[in-house]
Parts: C-alpha cells; sequence; structure tokens
C-alpha cells in the first residue's frame, strides 16, 4: 500500500491525496472543512489501541470521503474507502449507502506503515508553518504520527547483527 498526502500548492485548504493498493489507485480530494489527515491518525490510533470499526470523514464540497477500518483479527484490517456525491449536505447514514471506491484486507502493519510514511513525508515538505500556511484551520498532527511510528517501532524486530 502507498499513501500520499499531496497538499495543492496553488489552492489553500486543499489537498489530493492517493492511495494505491497493487494495480488499485485511488486519488481524492479534501477540503480543510475536515482535518483530513489529523482525523486519519486518530482513526488509525483507535485501531492500535484495540477498536475493532474506526472510521474517518474528508468533505470535499459538497461531496466526501469516508473511510472505514474493520479489524477481523489482530494482525488484519478491512479498508474501505467510499465516497458519496452529496456528504456535505446530507450525513453519511452507513457506507453501504455509498459508492465504495476501494476495499481490500491488508496487513495493520502495512497499512499503518504506509500512511504513517506518507504524512512524514508531508511533515517533511511542508513543516509546522507550511502545513498550518496550506491547510488553513488544522495544524499538523504530529503527536499522533509520533505515536503511530512509535508503535511500529515496537512491533518491527531490531536487526541482528553477527
Amino acid at each position: 500500500m502507498l499513501f500520499e498526502v499531496n497538499l495543492a500548492a496553488d489552492a489553500r485548504g486543499w489537498a489530493d491525496p492517493t492511495v494505491q493498493i497493487g494495480d488499485a489507485g485511488l486519488k481524492m480530494t479534501a477540503s480543510y472543512l475536515t482535518d483530513a489527515l489529523g482525523e486519519l491518525l486518530q482513526a488509525l490510533m483507535s485501531l492500535v489501541n484495540g477498536s475493532l470499526i474506526t472510521e474517518c470523514e474528508w468533505t470535499q464540497e459538497p461531496g466526501g470521503w469516508r473511510w472505514e477500518f474493520r479489524r477481523p483479527d489482530e494482525a488484519a484490517v478491512d479498508l474501505v474507502i467510499a465516497f458519496k456525491e452529496d456528504a456535505y449536505t446530507q450525513p453519511w447514514i452507513s457506507i453501504e449507502s455509498a459508492q465504495v471506491r476501494l476495499q481490500e484486507r491488508l496487513p495493520l502493519t502495512e497499512v499503518i506503515e504506509a500512511i504513517t510514511a506518507g504524512s512524514r513525508r508531508c511533515f517533511e515538505q511542508w513543516g509546522l508553518s507550511g502545513f498550518a500556511e496550506q491547510w488553513d484551520e488544522h495544524p499538523f498532527p504530529l503527536l499522533q504520527l509520533k505515536a503511530l511510528e512509535r508503535w511500529l517501532d515496537d512491533r518491527v524486530p531490531a536487526p541482528l547483527y553477527a
């Protein structure tokens, strides 16, 4: 899995995130009306802290995206990303009422690694002040990013050297 944040340099408060899983790619649009990256990382925090189902929403104006994560077991996550044309004006009832654009069962660590790596690249490109300026109302979710990176470090054994 590959995740890129892609803030729009020419349009303050807009991002064009992409997700790539194998041959399936998905390009989205998100506006600052939701704390898109912060809510995504918070959803992942809920997963690693034991939640079996978590989600986040991204407003696109007038449409919107919903990421849903379900843990069928300790090591896997079912990821569903859906789009709803009128999400800005009509609240989400369920993910089934929208257009599912991406659905895949993946290893949990692979999802966390991909999203934290994409988030880290965004942070390295923009920094705290640049992100705040480009994303307008929401600060970069640095605490969540660092917590998820620590979770990954604790799960991945250090290499052994002879």
